[in-house]
């Protein structure tokens, strides 16, 4: 499975933030203005995993819904980083899939913002978190969109990333058994000042 190499989280890790600032990093207000509409009303009321949580830049953005916050990382350096905000109800440090498939039913919201572009196989981690969902719970995620020319289900590009095939992801979401797919079209960064192509995808458990 590949780890991660070139995250934007991993950036701020080695404290290079106009690196960071020339990407245009938009995911976490991506998720402000997604969450109300995915979830209502925030009142701290959710379980949410943060799934490859780097240095905790989407926290803000998710802890006015959660009652819990956990997050996850196989960085201890980014963990630190985001320990430091204070804002975790728990960090562990520990490879993606094999957490998520010891947490069964444990979370209402699985979040996992910029971190599967790392995987290129999504079966086992998103079919782990549907077990790791209780009824009703909600997985969120974001990739980037393989180009529509491409005829692969998934393709690794230099940067350590893939990108996957909308067709791909909604066929394997499906035979996970999510319900409600909702597949956006959003880019979240830029690279060399071009916006790279993104879905925002969203699925209930039954």
């Amino acid at each position: 499975m590949a780890k991660y190499r070139c995250d934007c989280r991993s950036i701020l890790d080695h404290g290079n933030w106009l690196h960071l600032h020339s990407l245009e990093y938009q995911l976490p207000q991506r998720l402000s203005r997604w969450l109300p509409e995915l979830l209502g009303p925030a009142n701290r009321q959710f379980q949410i995993l943060d799934g490859g949580c780097g240095t905790g830049l989407c926290t803000a953005a998710l802890k006015p819904w959660a009652s819990g916050l956990t997050g996850v990382d196989i960085s201890s350096a980014m963990l630190a980083k985001a320990s430091a905000k204070n804002l975790y109800d728990q960090l562990h440090e520990a490879e993606l899939t094999d957490f998520v498939k010891h947490r069964p039913t444990a979370f209402d919201l699985a979040v996992y913002a910029d971190t599967l572009c790392y995987f290129g196989d999504l079966q086992e981690i998103l079919q782990a978190t549907f077990a790791a969902l209780r009824s009703g719970g909600i997985a969120l995620f974001t990739l980037e969109a393989s180009s529509s020319a491409s005829k692969a289900d998934f393709t690794l590009h230099p940067t350590g990333r893939y990108s996957h095939a909308e067709c791909y992801v909604a066929k394997t979401m499906t035979d996970c058994g999510y319900s409600q797919l909702v597949i956006r079209h959003d880019s979240t960064r830029k690279e060399v000042g071009t916006p790279v192509p993104g879905l925002m995808v969203s699925a209930l458990k039954p």
